[in-house]
C-alpha cells in the first residue's frame, strides 16, 4: 500500500511539472490569468514560476503584452484560446525586459 501511495505522489509531481516549466526565455504551461488593464496591456499568468525568466515580472508573477503593439491582438487571441481550451502554451518573453514583455506564444 505504501508503494502505491508513493508512486501516486511521484506521478502527480511528474505530471504537474511536465505542464509547468520556466526557463530564462519564458514559460510553458496553462494560462492561469489574463487581466486587461486600463492602459491597454494584458497581464498573463502561466502556471510556472515566472521569477525564473530573465526579466522582471509584473507583481513578481506575470508577463505582459501591449495590445497596441504589432501582433498584440493575435497573441492575446492565442492566449485566450489556450485558456479556454485548457491547453498548454509557450510564452516566449523578451529577455531583459522590465515587464517580461511577451515576444510570441506557441501552442503546445
Amino acid at each position: 500500500m505504501r508503494k502505491i501511495i508513493i508512486s501516486a505522489i511521484a506521478m502527480g509531481t511528474l505530471a504537474s511539472s511536465a505542464y509547468a516549466t520556466c526557463a530564462s526565455y519564458g514559460c510553458t504551461g496553462k494560462v492561469t490569468r489574463l487581466q486587461v488593464t486600463s492602459t491597454g496591456n494584458v497581464q498573463v499568468g502561466i502556471d510556472g514560476v515566472a521569477t525564473q525568466m530573465n526579466c522582471t515580472p509584473v507583481a513578481n508573477a506575470y508577463s505582459e503584452i501591449d495590445l497596441s503593439s504589432a501582433g498584440g491582438n493575435a497573441v492575446y487571441s492565442a492566449l485566450l484560446t489556450a485558456q479556454t481550451t485548457q491547453k498548454s502554451i509557450l510564452v516566449r518573453i523578451v529577455e531583459g525586459s522590465s515587464n517580461c514583455e511577451i515576444g510570441y506564444v506557441t501552442p503546445q
